[in-house]
């Protein structure tokens, strides 16, 4: 599996990050909760891609200690490079939309830095921070634990989360004044399947030996099965957000192993590569200024139809800055930009 090309993770990122702009727009949240829906494959299979590219370079030396801390130490540096270089970018925006105290008022720098730290600043914030601490953890426990009780554990911390979230409704168990959906604990799950899947060991033999069409058939009917889930837990009122779902995790983890089937050839994968990170990290700051500049033009932006033409216009101008990233990044003067993507 892992000696074919994987051009198809690019293009699968580049449609992921595309789906996760409308689930951050209310026009879509009110008149195409499918869009919403869709959104919710997106941060499950960016932290099963990311685990599986890390995890698979871990693999090339497996009994080299110093290796695997070596490698540890350049992925989380490459993260922390990508975080702070977008937060630094968007921090005039962020501080002015955050809805928050001003910085200057009473409260206002104490409020900033626990946003910072511990909360969200830009959309893909969260993610970033969770993937390095969930990274380091999951590395960690691996030394102790196999992979079936990583799993486990992985399994009990986002059953926490869905019973806080996607299932909060039902009142089983509550963490009043905290929501756990938005960090690692989410993260460990998703985290330890791509482990398993890059480590191609026989937790997953019996995956690895289905053939597609197999594949295909189990991942539709689990898909259907996260549909009922979905629709149940809105329907009934349980969901205070739908980021958490139990059946998203056999869902998502098909879907990649269908997609490292495909041994597709793509001309512009790393244009690709580079656009899916713009349009995660930048989204809700363009989204933001063409907010304002509706403001200023009397135009509409939030409300269909004006919405929609939004969020074209969104994708486009992400496609473009990361299209332009990607090319100029190898020049000398500007390879700083490449700790944008």
């Amino acid at each position: 599996m892992h000696d074919r090309n994987l051009d198809a993770i690019d293009l699968m990122k580049l449609i992921l990050a595309c789906l996760m702009v409308p689930t951050h727009m209310q026009a879509f949240q009110d008149n195409v909760p499918v869009m919403v829906f869709l959104s919710r494959f997106t941060i499950p299979l960016f932290f099963i891609t990311s685990a599986y590219f890390f995890f698979l370079g871990v693999e090339k030396k497996p009994n080299d200690l110093q290796w695997r801390r070596t490698r540890l130490k350049k992925f989380l540096l490459r993260v922390l490079k990508l975080y702070l270089a977008w937060e630094l970018l968007q921090l005039p925006i962020t501080v002015r939309n955050w809805g928050g105290p001003n910085i200057t008022e009473p409260g206002g720098l104490k409020y900033f830095l626990i946003r910072l730290f511990l909360g969200n600043t830009f959309f893909a914030s969260w993610y970033l921070k969770a993937l390095m601490l969930g990274i380091v953890t999951v590395t960690l426990l691996a030394r102790k634990l196999s992979n079936g009780s990583l799993f486990v554990l992985g399994l009990a911390a986002y059953v926490l989360c869905c019973l806080n979230s996607g299932y909060r409704g039902l009142e089983l168990l509550q963490i009043r004044g905290l929501s756990v959906s938005n960090t690692f604990l989410a993260a460990i799950v998703w985290l330890v399947t791509g482990k398993i899947i890059a480590e191609n060991k026989p937790d997953l033999s019996a995956f690895h030996g289905w053939k597609v069409k197999k594949k295909l058939i189990a991942l539709l009917i689990t898909l259907a099965l996260y549909v009922l889930e979905y629709c149940l837990c809105v329907k009934k009122g349980w969901a205070e957000q739908t980021d958490n779902m139990l059946f998203l995790i056999p869902v998502c983890t098909l879907v990649f192993m269908l997609v490292l089937e495909c041994g597709i050839k793509l001309k512009h994968a790393s244009d690709m590569r580079t656009a899916s990170t713009v349009i995660y990290c930048a989204h809700g700051s363009v989204m933001a200024l063409l907010y304002s500049l509706g403001n200023r033009i009397g135009t509409d932006f939030e409300s269909p139809p004006m919405a929609y033409l939004c969020y074209i216009m969104i994708l486009v101008l992400c496609l473009a800055g990361g299209i332009c990233i990607n090319r100029l990044k190898g020049r000398k003067k500007l390879s700083w930009l490449s700790w944008l993507c």
